[in-house]
């Protein structure tokens, strides 16, 4: 277990749940709120220490259903008005095309369809926030997304796409390259009605610049390329935004960095928490539901060049999620009235 669960357990102390409640709202909690905010943390914790000791068979159910529990203390902590019995009971997800695409192991193709439960409260509840820290150990950035709407689907390549730390995997089993630029810089240039967002890298970039900033979606784009830094010019305000997702940068350290990524379908809607609760989902029903599928893929089987991915992505679910979580616990920051940045 991380250094996040440390501050977590603070999540299951009567006192200081009503002190962090206080000092989150302003108002008392009652007994109920605060035993059923507790109940959620120490499950969560609990269904973690399981999944981290079982048998690839069953971890990705159990990981899961950790962060199912953490989701919902987080739901209950940052709405005062919510109690766990007025919870939606579904996970608010489904995945349409299982069969199909399991039959000919395209994992890439399954279809995730954003439904009404535990994942639009989720995203409600953080106000469809991600979280950055660039260039430093501490929070320093925040970006709030539009909702994704309800029956709105995307493809499970293309969720996967917002991990830039799992890329190496990513491109061996999709067998496509990755794009991605390094943030540099993004402010609003008032004078001139526009946004300037600066990513590290020049005249190599022209592939990866088109990926992000694809013309059809960012037609009013004006691009400044030099040696080692490109600037991309657009209009203010934006209709779509890119692709803004964090890096951990790969080696469990606590200096991050925010990366743009290429441009897919109704990604652009999705915080950082989002992505990783609609990643556990999958892999936990997949496990779940298609046992005979999930335990061949470790058994050296055609169709498993998937495996390097999934392995990767349960280690990196088991080590963040419970750091993104706290990061939301942890706000407001004092940034947040001053960014300009924000599309709050």
């Amino acid at each position: 277990m991380n250094d996040a669960w440390d501050t977590l357990a603070g999540f299951e102390s009567r006192d200081l749940i009503s002190r962090h409640f206080k000092k989150r709202h302003g108002i008392e909690a009652n007994a109920g709120k605060i035993r059923e905010i507790a109940s959620s943390f120490t499950q969560g914790r609990e269904y973690f220490t399981s999944a981290i000791a079982a048998n690839i068979a069953v971890k990705p159910l159990l990981l899961y259903y950790g962060v199912l529990s953490l989701s919902r203390g987080l739901i209950l902590f940052l709405s005062p008005n919510l109690r766990e019995t007025s919870l939606k009971p579904s996970h608010g997800l489904e995945v349409t095309n299982w069969q199909s695409c399991l039959a000919n192991k395209d994992f890439a193709s399954l279809e995730i369809r954003v439904g009404n439960g535990t994942f639009s409260e989720l995203l409600t509840a953080v106000k469809n926030k991600s979280y950055f820290r660039s260039n430093t150990s501490f929070v320093n950035w925040g970006i709030s997304f539009e909702q994704p709407k309800e029956g709105e689907k995307l493809s499970f390549y293309a969720l996967a796409s917002g991990f830039p730390d799992l890329h190496r995997e990513l491109a061996a089993w999709s067998n496509m390259p990755y794009e991605r630029l390094g943030l540099e810089g993004f402010k609003i240039d008032k004078p001139n009605s526009k946004y300037v967002i600066t990513v590290y890298g020049g005249d190599s970039k022209h592939r990866a610049i088109e990926a992000c900033f694809p013309t059809e979606v960012f037609h009013n784009k004006e691009v400044s390329i030099s040696k080692n830094i490109t600037s991309i010019f657009l209009p203010f305000p934006l209709i779509h935004y890119p692709r803004f997702v964090y890096s951990f940068n790969g080696s469990f350290s606590e200096i991050g960095h925010i990366n743009i990524v290429d441009y897919l379908p109704n990604c652009e809607s999705l915080c950082d928490i989002g992505q990783f609760y609609m990643a556990a989902y999958i892999l936990g029903m997949m496990s779940r539901y298609f046992p005979t599928t999930w335990i061949s893929l470790g058994r050296t089987e055609k169709g498993d060049v998937i495996y390097p991915f999934i392995l990767k992505l349960i280690k990196y679910i088991q080590r963040y999620f419970p750091k993104i979580v706290l990061d939301h616990l942890d706000a407001p920051y004092d940034f947040e009235s001053k960014s300009n940045a924000n599309k709050e």
